[in-house]
């Protein structure tokens, strides 16, 4: 095959491929390192979260690439001492005689342990898990992004749902915290990664859409 016949197809698939793959070529913008395989398959799914919640594409990518830098691996793990109420379900879990339930208590009482809180793609806090029957195998929401995608896709809708009507625009940051000051510099953290859909908070705030 002549070369130049040759360039020319590939040139064309690439420009093919980029227009039908869109999400894939944001998120791999944003992380050249991802593997390609992963990227596509990941950009499938957000793509149907897209079309079954209509929330914008580009932000969940915007969303996802703040929490995890896509990458389902991560864990956002801290060292802290056990607190009273944690240390009262061991015990009352382990449901031995007083003297041995007190030994258990002062062993465990200035016990360090390593517990990881915000898990997977959407790094989903086992606290908001524990709300939403479909987040609760925590084994796959650090494992399996796919569960892990589909719960936050499903927080983030229930979200719309119950805000979108009141700030179709912002709703999503909710995701992240309830508190105001909080939601605006999640919101701002966010939109680096999708800066023109501040344009379209601005005109609602300003009544032009």
């Amino acid at each position: 095959m002549n070369i130049r016949l040759f360039l020319a197809i590939m040139l064309v698939s690439i420009a093919l491929f980029s227009s039908t793959h869109p999400i894939y070529n944001r998120m791999l913008k944003l992380n050249p390192d991802l593997d390609k395989d992963y990227a596509l398959s990941v950009s499938n799914a957000i793509y149907k979260c897209h079309k079954d919640t209509g929330i914008d594409k580009y932000l969940l990518v915007a969303i996802y690439n703040l929490e995890s830098n896509l990458d389902y691996k991560q864990k956002n793990c801290k060292k802290s001492i056990l607190d009273d109420s944690v240390i009262d379900r061991i015990v009352s879990f382990t449901k031995g005689k007083p003297s041995e339930s007190k030994k258990l208590r002062k062993h465990l009482k200035n016990m360090v342990v390593k517990a990881c809180l915000d898990l997977g793609l959407g790094q989903i806090n086992v606290g908001t898990a524990e709300k939403y029957e479909e987040c609760s195998d925590f084994n796959k929401l650090k494992n399996d992004w796919r569960y892990n995608l589909a719960c936050s896709c499903s927080i983030l809708s229930k979200l719309k749902d119950d805000f979108g009507e009141l700030e179709p625009y912002t709703f999503w940051s909710r995701y992240n915290t309830y508190n105001p000051v909080k939601r605006l510099a999640y919101e701002e953290l966010v939109l680096v990664y999708y800066p023109s859909y501040k344009k379209k908070i601005k005109s609602f705030n300003m009544g032009t859409i």
